[in-house]
């Protein structure tokens, strides 16, 4: 709860600080010697996205997730993302928005953000 004379945490902050506090958990889990982290590399229609690290920041009002992938096709290999994504379409989700199913994977998702922005290896033909 806030105190009087502070704000209350908007809604993107704390979604960017859910998203620091996942990849630290995955990140946790890795174990030593392993070249990809498979929790972490997601396959989207744009090829694949290997988290390499988020870490969550705030200026006090806003909050925001830095990210570092691996091996970018063009461009700089690290985002700078405010209000992250939370949601990926799935058709077997929980959550429905107008006529499309989504479930809740924030790194996914964030995953899939950067891959539509050009961050992607591009392993994936069509």
């Amino acid at each position: 709860m806030a105190k009087k004379d502070e704000k209350p945490e908007s809604s993107s902050k704390k979604k960017a600080k859910k998203l620091g506090e996942l990849f630290t958990e995955r990140k946790k889990r890795k174990k030593p010697g392993d070249k990809a982290d498979k929790e972490l590399t997601f396959s989207t229609p744009n090829g694949d996205v290997e988290l390499i690290q988020v870490e969550y920041k705030d200026d006090g009002e806003v909050g925001w997730v830095d990210v570092l992938v691996d091996s970018p096709v063009s461009g700089d290999p690290s985002y700078h993302v405010v209000n992250p994504p939370l949601y990926v379409e799935d058709p077997a989700g929980d959550v429905v928005i107008g006529n499309f199913r989504y479930r809740e994977d924030p790194l996914a998702a964030l995953a899939y953000s950067i891959a539509s922005q050009g961050g992607s290896r591009k392993g994936r033909r069509r």
